[in-house]
């Protein structure tokens, strides 16, 4: 049983690295912080982009904010040939908060 458990948290901390992990781009690399003026300086424009607001309540936030915020999203994919895996970069308030494949 103390295997399972040991077993099942190892697995659910490298799912959880694995959105944390850079990207390589063009001539560099992108991670989790970088800006999207850098973004598209490195890997040009994405093929695909989604942009929304979310809006994060009272209490739903670490700050215990007293009033909604308004957190810009932005989703782009990057696909450099048709036999690869795509991979979204998450945006949040500007900044790359996942990167995913």
């Amino acid at each position: 049983m103390r295997t399972l458990i040991l077993s099942a948290a190892a697995v659910l901390l490298f799912a959880a690295a694995a959105g944390a992990q850079p990207m390589m781009c063009g001539t560099g690399i992108i991670g989790p912080g970088d800006s999207q003026l850098r973004v598209l300086q490195l890997c040009g424009a994405p093929q695909a982009a989604r942009q929304w607001v979310q809006t994060i309540y009272p209490g739903d936030d670490p700050q215990s904010f007293a009033e909604p915020l308004q957190v810009p999203m932005a989703e782009w994919v990057y696909q450099d040939n048709p036999d690869q895996f795509a991979s979204k970069i998450l945006f949040r308030n500007g900044v790359v908060a996942q990167i995913a494949n």
